[in-house]
């Protein structure tokens, strides 16, 4: 993914001096501006390193909720300082900050998928980045895999289509039971 062209340089220019916020809520399978759970938002700051590593961006990360056992606000976690909003109403305001903070030195890019950060993010000269258009861009990194059914689930789900095709047949006009008993009636 080529950042330069977002800024306006040439790949030869220093970009040392840009920040990339993430929404990192808005990177979740299924953000509803709630606190995900640790375990997947240990998942995304292991997607963003990755990412960062690859790219040389520096990264800061914005979750809505308690700080990690892992990681505190403010703190590092492979190489992203992550930051906690204690709930969504005070989630913007801590991007915006966030991106305030970085242009006093240089530039920010602030990734997130809510438009009113995005309005009010390009007011203080920040750029602009979709989260979904970073999780296309590493999408190897973003997909979700199902877990692995135990033989007992994958019975259940067995009996369960079974059950469900019986249904749609008698519904279509299968030959069932009921059906020859209506005849005889």
């Amino acid at each position: 993914m080529v950042l330069a062209s977002l800024f306006g340089r040439r790949k030869t220019d220093d970009a040392s001096n840009f920040v990339m916020i993430v929404d990192a809520g808005s990177l979740a399978a299924y953000d509803g501006g709630q606190a995900l759970p640790g375990r997947v938002q240990i998942e995304i700051l292991q997607n963003l390193s990755k990412i960062a590593k690859e790219e040389e961006w520096d990264l800061e990360a914005v979750f809505i909720g308690e700080e990690l056992r892992q990681v505190e606000h403010g703190g590092d976690f492979l190489g992203i300082k992550v930051f906690f909003a204690p709930d969504q109403a005070h989630r913007p305001q801590l991007i915006l900050d966030r991106a305030g903070q970085a242009m006093k030195t240089g530039s920010a890019l602030v990734v997130t998928n809510d438009p009113n950060i995005e309005e009010r993010a390009e007011d203080v000269g920040a750029s602009i980045l979709r989260a979904n258009s970073l999780k296309k861009g590493y999408d190897e990194l973003f997909l979700v895999y199902k877990r692995p059914q135990s033989r007992l689930m994958k019975r259940r789900s067995q009996i369960t289509q079974n059950h469900l095709q019986a249904e749609k047949d008698r519904r279509e006009g299968g030959n069932d039971i009921g059906d020859l008993i209506d005849l005889v009636d």
